[in-house]
């Protein structure tokens, strides 16, 4: 059974390079946050896509929106404590980390939710070679202050609202990545960002017509759902095999055996 995505009426395409698939691009048929999102995300040729993190209490990185997954509290458990009283196993961050070695253009926006040891996470992703390929974010500063103390060559951005552009800056943030009506009510902060060096994300935007309008006000990446994409003035959407699909197990987080993602197929509107 072959389904296909559709966008009704105003569809205009934005370049591949300024969208980030949001928690993966899992509208094309895959989980949220799951490997197969973000390979996904990498056969679309978006410029990465996002995931949240979470750090147990032995230390484990896991992925997950959630504080909890499945009714349990992952920061307070450990991991074999999490797949001992849940049904299915929960991804391990070690394995997207895995899964992106084979595409070193491709970024992963990594948002910290909880963490204990910020020097464990950055020593993972070094671990696996990809540290030029990860762009930190979380809504808590210390975390991203953290890191930017341990390691000033990652890319950090912060998500709330409460720090200034100036702030920023002088901190050692590379990214200001606050939602879209932040910088519609205050637009003046775009320009402030970028005079500091400073570059401009935003999230998640989902509609058409908000997509235009943060691009035609600056930003310079989007995080969203429905990545729409140029490819010869016609959206590009993945489409996808339900049989396929179903044959993944829930979360089951082997890079190695994730199948490759399908072939684009063009829709108008």
């Amino acid at each position: 059974m072959l389904i296909s995505c559709k966008v009704e009426g105003y569809n205009p395409t934005f370049p591949k390079e300024k969208q980030i698939a949001h928690r993966g691009y899992w509208n094309a048929g895959a989980l949220e946050n799951s490997l197969q999102a973000v390979q996904y995300a990498i056969d679309a040729g978006l410029y990465g896509a996002e995931i949240d993190i979470h750090e147990t209490k032995d230390g484990t990185v896991v992925v997950n929106h959630d504080d909890t997954y499945e009714g349990i509290n992952i920061r307070l458990s450990s991991y074999q404590e999490i797949l001992d009283n849940t049904n299915a196993d929960i991804p391990l961050f070690s394995d997207f980390l895995i899964l992106i070695q084979k595409y070193p253009k491709f970024k992963l926006i990594v948002e910290i939710k909880t963490a204990y040891n910020i020097k464990s996470i950055i020593k993972l992703t070094e671990q696996y070679g990809v540290s030029s390929q990860i762009e930190f974010i979380s809504f808590n500063k210390n975390y991203c202050e953290d890191i930017i103390q341990v390691n000033p060559e990652y890319k950090v951005g912060y998500l709330g609202y409460d720090l200034s552009p100036q702030y920023l800056a002088d901190k050692g943030y590379d990214i200001i990545n606050s939602s879209y009506n932040f910088f519609i009510s205050n637009p003046e902060i775009i320009s402030e960002a970028y005079s500091l060096g400073l570059q401009v994300y935003t999230w998640t935007v989902n509609d058409a017509h908000l997509m235009s309008k943060m691009y035609n006000m600056g930003v310079l990446r989007i995080t969203t759902d429905y990545p729409r994409y140029n490819n010869s003035d016609k959206i590009s959407l993945l489409s996808f095999s339900i049989n396929k699909i179903s044959k993944l197990a829930r979360f089951k987080n082997i890079a190695a055996d994730i199948p490759a993602g399908p072939d684009p197929i063009m829709i108008t509107s």
